[in-house]
């Protein structure tokens, strides 16, 4: 946790401790109001009862003072390993009240906001109220929060908006989540989340652009290329086996094919009923003539790969054609 942090720590809990003393002075002004007030023969006797009450209260107050269970404001201890865990957390994190007050924001929050240590925080169903494309979204979050409930949504803002973290240039998208600080608590103090996934979103996207490119790369290898269970059921089959044999696409991956379908006469149980030791594979060449949609025959040669389970049962081959 970091000094600046600290510090506010330390004025929040020392304006705790000064408001008790002004109340506590408040209180012995008035008692002594109350003893000034009376006629002289009545204000001793008013005073020895007034100073043994407030003896005997200071009395309890040292006792449970020593014993931890009366203390002035919250406990530094308590507040800064709150705040030490909130700050370790790179997410926003700020704990509300079920009314929308701010208990207590880390860092990233504050920095999220836009505010500094002493600027004043908004919970965040108030960042949104003037977006109506997002209010809707917060307002769900809200009344999850409210019931106790954990939920979480995605928001993604576009570039030129003016709502908290966005950006000018480039599309962001936000995973804003509510739960219960603790479950049963009567004060029902709302913990919220905020996470930036853009980059995570990004690298997600990419890796999948080039997966996309990988499968392309395979469907128009100068080769045939499928891929069948132990059951012949075929799973995938490339664009250029596909093409060759007059099959859409689409039903190669339906799991309607099979390889009785395509290899004509009892080729299709020569492939299914290879056997090998639990755990190994086997590599097996054959020459067999491929079925057209058409009813023409296409005579290929097939580099059938199938590796076993420990069970001894047959996984899904690697074909090449």
């Amino acid at each position: 946790m970091n000094d600046e942090i600290e510090e506010a720590l330390r004025e929040e809990t020392g304006r705790g401790r000064i408001v008790v003393t002004v109340a506590l002075c408040f209180v012995l002004a008035l008692i002594a109001v109350a003893i000034a007030l009376p006629a002289r023969s009545a204000a001793e006797p008013l005073l020895v009862s007034v100073l043994s009450v407030l003896s005997i209260i200071g009395m309890c107050a040292l006792f449970l003072g020593a014993a931890g269970s009366l203390h002035f404001g919250r406990r530094n201890a308590d507040i800064f390993q709150a705040a030490r865990i909130a700050e370790a957390i790179p997410a926003a994190c700020v704990i509300c009240t079920r009314r929308g007050q701010v208990v207590f924001a880390n860092a990233a929050y504050r920095k999220f906001v836009g505010a500094g240590l002493s600027g004043r925080l908004k919970a965040p169903e108030y960042l949104y109220t003037g977006h109506p494309d997002l209010s809707e979204c917060i307002y769900r979050l809200s009344q999850a929060g409210r019931e106790g409930r954990e939920q979480s949504e995605e928001l993604r803002l576009f570039p030129g908006s003016d709502a908290p973290g966005a950006d000018q240039h480039n599309v962001v998208l936000l995973k804003i989540s509510v739960a219960p600080v603790k479950k049963g608590d009567p004060r029902n103090q709302i913990l919220w989340r905020i996470e930036d996934l853009t980059a995570e979103r990004t690298q997600q996207e990419e890796a999948f652009v080039e997966l996309q490119q990988m499968i392309d790369y395979l469907d128009h290898a100068p080769a045939g290329f499928y891929s069948a269970d132990a059951d012949g059921v075929i799973h995938y089959m490339n664009a250029t086996l596909a093409g060759w044999l007059g099959i859409e696409l689409g039903e190669t991956t339906s799991g309607e094919l099979n390889l009785s379908t395509i290899i004509v006469g009892e080729n299709s149980r020569i492939l299914s009923d290879l056997t090998s030791k639990p755990g190994g594979e086997t590599v097996e060449t054959f020459d067999v003539d491929l079925t057209a949609r058409d009813g023409t025959s296409v005579p290929v040669r097939i580099i059938h790969r199938v590796r076993f389970g420990e069970d001894g049962r047959a996984g899904d081959s690697r074909s090449l054609v």
